[in-house]
């Protein structure tokens, strides 16, 4: 879902009060059916309710890019919400608007409501029953956390309570550790009935297949019982803001979870730049090392390179490249097969639309979530 942003405002959104806002939605689309989007017809679709916060006002630009580009896929009505709870002026606005796809000359032009607000101060514990008043019945609602976890959060919980599936995305934080220990232990306390996701854990996806491709040969699988250490080196930018570190914890709780191993040691920073840790199976130490680096290239940090060795004398070396994960293993005997693995181009939209077709538990995120919060000491 690359490229230039596909869907505009229909209109300039109004600021309206809070207790008008369904009001101002009925007339909105009673102007643009009377009148029309661009001269094309205009047809309102909701598939889902999606609620993004936000206590970052300068995220505000970048996320509105994103759902411009996800609600092609999965039209919706929006509640975009930037909020400021330590705020000494309490404030609560609301604008709304309908935004749509471009009109494409004889089809309808398909559109779907945005509800923006600005929650500052003692107001912003109101944003959870203004937002339940609005929710589309009988669709699934999703909730994207762009913010840090606080303990003591007035929105998160009574959001998430009301929602299906409550997803962040841990690859945008500088530190993602506060962030995974803290999602893991409402998970722990189960304070919500929501399903919980990680962007962080979709984003590895590519990597976590290479991996199971490169140990399903019989010759290789073999040697999965005989790791001795495994090595990710990650990349962090700045613009835009993501890092592979979350991805990587991902990773390695998967192979945890899926190896029967067992947490020896728990993540420790190694150096400046790096981090390391213990596993154990049956009684054999597993190393697993994390290697920082910032980049300077154009496009989101992440995963950069995996190396996994084994007491047999096996060694899989998996790297990032253009497009691809080019992979070269070296079998007991001595043996090199190399290859590539062709990654299909997935930037944050097209992350986020997959994740909003899934209502169901994922019992690999689970399983994987929960090594992490072992690893980390989250849970």
């Amino acid at each position: 879902m690359s490229g230039p942003q596909a869907t505009v405002l229909l209109d300039k959104p109004k600021e309206v009060d809070v207790l008008s806002i369904e009001r101002e939605l009925a007339r909105l689309w009673k102007a643009a059916t009377e009148e029309g989007g661009g001269g094309s017809p205009v047809v309102r679709a909701c598939s889902l309710n999606l609620i993004v916060v936000t206590h970052d006002s300068s995220r505000l630009s970048t996320i509105e890019e994103l759902i411009g580009e996800v609600t092609l896929q999965h039209p919706a009505r929006i509640f975009l919400i930037q909020v400021e709870p330590s705020a000494r002026i309490p404030l609560l606005d609301a604008w709304v608007t309908a935004r749509c796809s471009l009109p494409v000359p004889g089809m309808k032009q398909v559109c779907c409501e945005q509800i923006t607000l600005n929650a500052r101060g003692p107001e912003v514990s109101k944003v959870p029953s203004v937002v339940a008043s609005l929710l589309v019945a009988d669709i699934p609602t999703i909730l994207l956390w762009k913010s840090a976890i606080a303990p003591d959060d007035a929105i998160l919980f009574p959001l998430a309570e009301m929602s299906d599936r409550l997803l962040i995305d841990s690859s945008e934080e500088p530190d993602p550790l506060p962030l995974l220990r803290a999602m893991r232990a409402e998970i722990d306390a189960r304070r919500t009935g929501a399903l919980c996701g990680d962007l962080a854990w979709s984003h590895a996806t590519a990597w976590r297949s290479a991996l199971a491709q490169v140990f399903a040969p019989d010759e290789a699988r073999a040697s999965l019982d005989s790791i001795s250490s495994i090595s990710i080196t990650v990349s962090s930018s700045s613009a835009p803001m993501h890092n592979g570190f979350s991805q990587a914890l991902f990773v390695l709780g998967w192979l945890s979870s899926r190896l029967g191993w067992s947490v020896l040691d728990r993540l420790r920073q190694s150096g400046q730049s790096g981090y390391e840790a213990a596993f154990a199976l049956n009684g054999r130490q597993i190393m697993a090392t994390v290697l920082l680096q910032t980049i300077e290239r154009s496009g989101p940090g992440g995963l950069e390179e995996v190396r996994v060795v084994c007491s047999d004398g096996a060694e899989a070396l998996l790297t990032s490249s253009e497009g691809s994960i080019q992979m070269s293993f070296r079998v007991p005997d001595g043996q090199t097969r190399n290859g590539i693995f062709w990654v299909r181009d997935r930037d944050e939209a097209s992350v986020v639309a997959a994740e909003l077709d899934l209502l169901d538990r994922d019992e690999l995120y689970e399983a994987a979530s929960t090594a992490v919060g072992q690893l980390i000491g989250g849970g």
